[in-house]
């Protein structure tokens, strides 16, 4: 699988699109996607080259949908799109510092890279931090700094449980050493990338899952009721709020237990009265909020679960040198996109 980044906004969800039936129909998919991008739409694409589907992730369910309606409605594209799914990240739990070399011969020639980096985890949110500590030129050179910081974001980008992002860490560069003969940008590229992937494994990854704050309006008689609900679903920071015309409940849900058929499952062994009422709320009440707050860990029992079904678990990552970039020229961005549709189209 392959991906390209558009945005850094925070994505939770993503949708599935099947490869269209022509070569020419896929060319066109794509460059409706570089406009959409081009118009400052906020999503984050991945082509999965084994079962030739293109994943699209984005800020919401109606966001990926409104996409999926635009793809097909304004650009004319016949097009086979799945329900949206949760996109699951993942974080470290510890402080690890790990080695990142790559010394090898390439093409006749020898190649050389080598970095220490410290990883640690950031408050939920933060993202990705990068820190130089190295100020020796001899012992890694400033023009190769962004080298390794790129191969680092490069695999945070991948993923590496599931192949889900990860996330709220902050990178340290301790050391390294560097060759004057045989020194290259890919090379501390690489070196960056496996020195991350060493401390990763060693830092205790753990995968998160999105929660959402869920409001609805409740009459003060089904009070009880709804708090029921939500402790059987162990939501967090319940409230109960005046609003005009009543009150409404407040409260973080995991997206997991708001998916098609979860919340019905979950009051379906109540008593009919909370049964009915939520059926009906959930159906039909306009007032229904449900709005992204932040990531959070899993439950432990369900991690494993969670990164075997994982759809982007065989991915393959297409690196950053290829993302729609205001940088390129018309010339090079046909270049590129051209041969991003050649490498997916292949020969299915």
């Amino acid at each position: 699988m392959k991906k390209v980044q558009i945005s850094n906004t925070e994505n939770y969800m993503y949708i599935t699109v099947s490869r269209p039936d022509t070569k020419g129909e896929f060319e066109g998919m794509f460059r409706a996607l570089k406009n959409m991008a081009d118009e400052g739409l906020s999503f984050d694409m991945y082509t999965d080259e084994d079962h030739k589907q293109i994943i699209i992730s984005g800020p919401g369910e109606w966001y990926l949908r409104e996409m999926a309606e635009q793809l097909k409605d304004r650009f004319g594209l016949g097009l086979s799109v799945g329900d949206p799914q949760i996109l699951y990240k993942t974080t470290i739990r510890e402080a690890v510092t790990a080695e990142g070399r790559f010394i090898r011969q390439s093409s006749g020639r020898d190649t050389y890279g080598h970095c220490w980096i410290a990883i640690e985890p950031l408050p939920r949110g933060e993202g990705y931090m990068f820190i130089n500590e190295v100020e020796d030129e001899n012992v890694i050179p400033a023009i190769y700094i962004p080298a390794i910081d790129e191969g680092i974001q490069s695999i945070m980008h991948r993923g590496i449980l599931g192949r889900f992002p990860i996330v709220d860490i902050r990178v340290r560069l301790l050391n390294g050493s560097y060759n004057s003969t045989d020194a290259s940008m890919m090379a501390y590229k690489i070196a960056g990338f496996l020195g991350f992937r060493e401390a990763y494994n060693q830092a205790s990854p753990v995968v998160l899952e999105p929660w959402m704050k869920v409001r609805f309006p409740v009459e003060e008689k089904h009070i009880l009721q709804v708090n029921d609900v939500l402790e059987r679903i162990n939501a967090r920071n319940i409230e109960y709020v005046e609003m005009t015309g009543g009150g409404a409940v407040v409260a973080d849900v995991a997206l997991r237990l708001l998916m098609p058929g979860q919340l019905y499952q979950i009051v379906s062994g109540m008593e009919a009265s909370t049964r009915s009422y939520f059926n009906n709320k959930i159906r039909n009440d306009s007032d229904f909020m449900v709005q992204f707050s932040y990531y959070d860990e899993v439950p432990p029992e369900l991690e494993n679960d969670i990164i075997d079904r994982s759809d982007l678990k065989d991915a393959y990552h297409y690196s950053h040198e290829y993302h729609f970039s205001e940088q390129w020229d018309t010339e090079e961005t046909e270049r590129h996109l051209k041969q991003l549709i050649e490498s997916f189209w292949g020969e299915g």
